[in-house]
């Protein structure tokens, strides 16, 4: 399958460029970016066939299969309103979209032209998410109570994120992430949303479900940049299942008591010492710098231990969609209800009341 990547950011080039390399179902054919000399930097890496600055030209190429979008998310719409207008499928890094008129258009567009789409929710394909719904479904039964830490040190990222007119904010940047994680594991639509703090970051939203299941996140950068940033814990029909940062899987209940520990990603830094959360967090305070993790980002020497989350997977998994001619799981119906929860979480902080949920 031939691809044209449009946007060859930093992003791209640490996760999804070298996985579609490294994958013998996909072949890079494009590369596209505004920005000539990343361009440049980026086609010596990955040596396609083609460069270019202007992404008509990728829509255009009758050779390319697919279209993967690696730019900021102001661009994302309209790149796919492109799509849909060529007929060619389309993987979009997350957030979908930006707006209610954004997420109705691309949903209309999509509908009428059948094309496949993809949003990079990486984390539905991590192995020990994967494992523990399987545990879940095994085990469990709605409804459920379920609390995501999601938390890191602000510090490493870029300052319009938090920007509501440019990155669009915190829960929409990557709590997005978080919704279209829980509705895929519970199997349950999102019925209301409340959410409280500023607009930017560092919230707190609890989210219904239509089959009685409430969901905590806690979003936010107030966090030390070494400790592991994702926790999510579930409980229900008296089991607890916990997934340590993609890294060990908990679990305890009338079927018994097990922990699980998935490899670490093979292209790691550092390995862990010892098979539990201990010896991760052994292995990240060996990583500690002596000087400021500012300065670490601004030249560039940012070393953390790379779990699974699920992006060599996602990729693979669009390709083998668009090669079986079935639909991807994480589709836009997927991406346009997790721009939703964000944008519904934005009208509740406004209202400091609970907003019902609506796809419409």
């Amino acid at each position: 399958m031939n691809i044209g990547v449009i946007g060859v950011g930093a992003f791209m080039a640490r996760q999804h460029l070298p996985n579609m390399l490294a994958n013998p179902h996909i072949r890079i054919r494009a590369l596209c970016d505004t920005n000539a000399d990343l361009l440049r930097q980026r086609v010596d890496e990955f040596n396609p066939d083609i460069a270019t600055t202007d992404a008509a030209d990728i829509f255009s190429d009758a050779q390319i299969d697919a279209v993967m979008v690696g730019t900021r998310s102001e661009m994302h719409a309209p790149l796919l309103l492109q799509a849909a207008a060529s007929e060619k499928a389309i993987f979009v890094e997350k957030p979908l979209t930006r707006t209610f008129a954004e997420t109705s258009a691309v949903l209309e567009a999509v509908r009428r032209s059948g094309i496949t789409v993809g949003v990079g929710f990486n984390r539905r394909f991590a192995p020990a998410m994967l494992a523990a719904k399987n545990l879940y479904g095994q085990h469990c039964r709605a409804p459920a109570n379920v609390v995501y830490r999601i938390v890191d040190d602000h510090r490493i990222r870029p300052s319009y994120i938090f920007d509501m007119a440019d990155g669009g904010g915190h829960l929409l940047q990557e709590a997005c992430h978080i919704f279209d994680l829980l509705a895929w594991f519970l199997g349950e639509e999102p019925v209301e949303i409340y959410a409280t703090g500023p607009l930017e970051t560092d919230n707190i939203v609890t989210v219904k479900y239509e089959g009685g299941s409430l969901a905590t996140i806690l979003c936010g950068g107030k966090g030390g940049f070494f400790y592991p940033k994702e926790l999510m814990e579930v409980f229900a029909s008296h089991t607890t299942l916990a997934i340590d940062q993609f890294y060990e899987l908990r679990v305890d209940g009338p079927a018994g008591a097990r922990r699980t520990v998935f490899p670490l990603d093979p292209k790691s830094e550092a390995t862990v010492a010892e098979p539990s959360m201990s010896g991760f967090y052994d292995a990240m305070a060996k990583l500690r710098p002596t000087h400021d993790v500012t300065d670490i980002v601004e030249g560039n020497r940012l070393h953390t231990i790379k779990v699974d989350k699920g992006h060599a997977a996602s990729i693979a998994e669009f390709a083998a969609c668009l090669t079986e001619k079935r639909p991807y799981p994480a589709d836009a119906y997927a991406g346009a209800r997790a721009t939703l929860c964000a944008l519904y979480a934005y009208e509740s902080i406004k209202a400091n009341r609970p907003i019902r949920f609506s796809m419409t």
